[in-house]
């Protein structure tokens, strides 16, 4: 019997602390961590501990989702919307590591 995983809703925040990052629900200093047993619970922990580790295959299904779509026919292609809501999110990712790396 599989349970059911809830996470914490979005928006989700890196915050850095000295040499640690947290996922928090507030982008800043807060009592907000997303996988803090203490703060959000242990079920909700797991889960959004889940959710994060999973962050780097999620990212390359929607560059392939991205890529895959430029080079197909028109009728399999996404609604405009969603491929402009994953074009966004890709950069935003690509925008945060560049300001991280500087």
């Amino acid at each position: 019997n599989m349970k059911k995983l809830i996470h914490s809703p979005a928006p989700w925040f890196a915050v850095q602390y000295a040499n640690s990052f947290y996922i928090q629900t507030e982008d800043f200093y807060s009592e907000s961590a997303v996988m803090d047993i203490e703060i959000v619970g242990e079920d909700i922990a797991e889960t959004n501990a889940i959710i994060a580790s999973k962050a780097p295959d999620m990212y390359k299904v929607l560059h392939g989702i991205i890529h895959h779509n430029n080079g197909v026919k028109d009728n399999y292609k996404l609604p405009n919307c969603l491929i402009e809501d994953i074009t966004k999110i890709l950069e935003d990712i690509e925008t945060y590591k560049e300001k991280m790396n500087t």
